[in-house]
């Protein structure tokens, strides 16, 4: 039998198409940033923003749910599963409240490009949460990235933005920016342990979840006006269905089919997409430029993610992991390794 032609193997290599997949979600991931922050500025409120993107994504992905219900047995009773799982679950869908809420504020109160780089310390929280637990051992690389990501962070936080910021580096902003990072890793890690519930069905069940608490927030913070601000405002709807469908559920699903085609490291990697996007979309749309100290500082927080994933002694993968639905932590979902060479 003869070898097949190099072009009509490569043609036949989804790894190409895993990428493009890959990195397609990320950059829907990462202009969602800017696209609130012109929602708020038309009237909007971080918590009206967060009800109305789970109210639209959480539809989209129950009836993703009603459809995939054909499959035989995939119907779970989440009654039925053990209580470990039903506890991660509860955990997994409180981590995307305070994930969702914290990071969407800061999106108002700070730059974007600094609350994401700030959000994408996350990592380096996972290794660290590995190395206490005892499943990850923290070898010299993560050592390093742990330096890079403090460092970087330092940089990016205690320089001055370039002369277009007008939004000021308030230390609440900051804080929620990091609380966002330390609700991503616990995110990822109570997903992970409730792994029996499909992708879908738990995101589904935490942005249910997302829209009452936020929505009862929103209300006794007297933000009945900017909870009805899409029935209102024609544009303003078409912006909000944008960002629920496209940069939420469909990023994620997006995402997740490229994730399945490549390895795990080739996939975190294109993953950092996410955060150089937002901030060449916050400079675009929003004209929030960093300063070079900065960028040097976001350079060292990405290098340290890239290290983390180069690094991760990632044990057996799980398919059912969920994604998340804001910027959230696509890199270190568990999905099967098929190219280890890589």
């Amino acid at each position: 039998m003869r070898p097949a032609a190099p072009g009509r193997a490569r043609s036949r290599d989804p790894r190409l198409l895993g990428s493009v997949l890959v990195v397609l979600g990320a950059t829907l991931s990462g202009v969602l940033g800017p696209l609130a922050r012109l929602l708020y500025e038309a009237g909007m409120t971080p918590f009206a923003f967060v009800v109305w993107r789970g109210i639209i994504a959480g539809a989209a992905l129950w009836l993703l749910v009603l459809w995939r219900r054909r499959r035989p047995g995939y119907r779970v009773v989440i009654a039925s599963l053990p209580r470990r799982e039903r506890i991660a679950l509860v955990v997994f869908a409180g981590a995307n409240i305070v994930l969702n809420t914290s990071l969407f504020v800061a999106f108002d109160r700070i730059p974007i490009a600094i609350a994401l780089l700030t959000f994408y310390t996350y990592p380096v929280l996972l290794a660290l949460y590995g190395r206490v637990t005892g499943t990850e051992s923290l070898s010299v690389a993560k050592v390093v990235a742990l330096a890079l990501a403090l460092g970087g962070l330092s940089l990016v936080v205690s320089a001055q933005g370039g002369p277009a910021v007008d939004i000021q580096l308030d230390p609440l902003g900051l804080a929620l920016a990091a609380v966002a990072s330390l609700s991503a890793a616990v995110w990822v890690g109570a997903g992970r342990a409730c792994a029996s519930v499909p992708a879908e069905q738990a995101m589904g069940l935490s942005l249910a979840w997302t829209v009452a608490a936020v929505g009862t927030l929103a209300i006794v913070a007297g933000q009945d006006a900017a909870l009805r601000y899409p029935l209102q405002r024609i544009d303003g709807l078409a912006l909000v269905v944008f960002t629920g469908l496209l940069s939420g559920a469909g990023a994620a699903v997006i995402f997740t089919m490229g994730m399945r085609l490549i390895s795990r490291v080739r996939s975190g990697i294109l993953g950092l997409v996410e955060p150089i996007v937002g901030v060449a979309a916050a400079a675009i749309i929003l004209g929030e430029l960093l300063s070079p100290v900065q960028l040097l500082g976001g350079a060292l927080v990405l290098g340290a993610a890239v290290l983390i994933q180069r690094a991760s002694d990632d044990p057996a993968p799980i398919e059912s992991v969920p994604e998340p639905v804001v910027a959230e932590p696509h890199a270190l979902r568990r999905v099967p390794d098929r190219s280890r060479a890589e």
